[in-house]
């Protein structure tokens, strides 16, 4: 038989689960830039694009929201004296007038609203990636710690080399264990 014993499936190192193997190709092509991407945690570039369309849509408002509520009042204002007046033609013009106010307003807080989530998401992005860069802060990398552990190597054997008495070495030697693995947090 082909395989024999061979691991399959979960068990087998080369397993892939494809969970993304039916991705259109266009968006195949781009998962696997994003994947290969070292930076994928950082999220300063789209900090960066919710800048500017935050900046954008701040611009897009481009009415004074005062000026836009005196507005609505003066129209709704508008309609009381033309239902008073009991013109017909008066209350067409000040419902229309109305009606563009309150669309007006309507326009103006969906741009508000979507200044306020945009500003929110910001914020989240913001604290996130203050997070990654100061865990990547506090990480040292894999050469570090090869340099780090071969000099304490060499300090513990050129501290050993002083003992002379074998057992005072092997004592050294397991206080030297026992504090590295309390350091470690590990059982001894």
């Amino acid at each position: 038989m082909h395989g024999g014993k061979s691991l399959i499936g979960v068990a087998n190192p080369n397993f892939k689960t494809g969970i993304y193997s039916a991705l259109p190709e266009a968006i195949h092509e781009r998962y696997l830039q994003v994947k290969a991407d070292p930076n994928f945690l950082s999220v300063a570039d789209e900090l960066h694009v919710l800048r500017a369309l935050a900046a954008e849509l701040a611009g897009g408002l481009g009415v004074d929201v005062v000026a836009v509520r005196r507005e609505v009042g003066a129209a709704w204002d508008g309609l009381q004296i033309a239902r008073a007046s009991k013109n017909n033609e008066k209350l067409r013009e000040a419902m229309t007038r109305l009606e563009q106010s309150i669309e007006d307003a309507r326009q103006m807080s969906t741009k508000i609203n979507e200044l306020i989530v945009t500003f929110d998401n910001i914020r989240k992005l913001s604290d996130s990636e203050t997070k990654r860069i100061v865990l990547a802060k506090e990480m040292i990398t894999r050469e570090q710690a090869q340099l780090f552990t071969s000099v304490v190597q060499q300090c513990v054997v050129d501290a050993l080399a002083q003992v002379q008495d074998p057992a005072d070495r092997k004592r050294a030697l397991a206080t030297f264990t026992a504090k590295l693995v309390a350091a470690l947090g590990r059982p001894a």
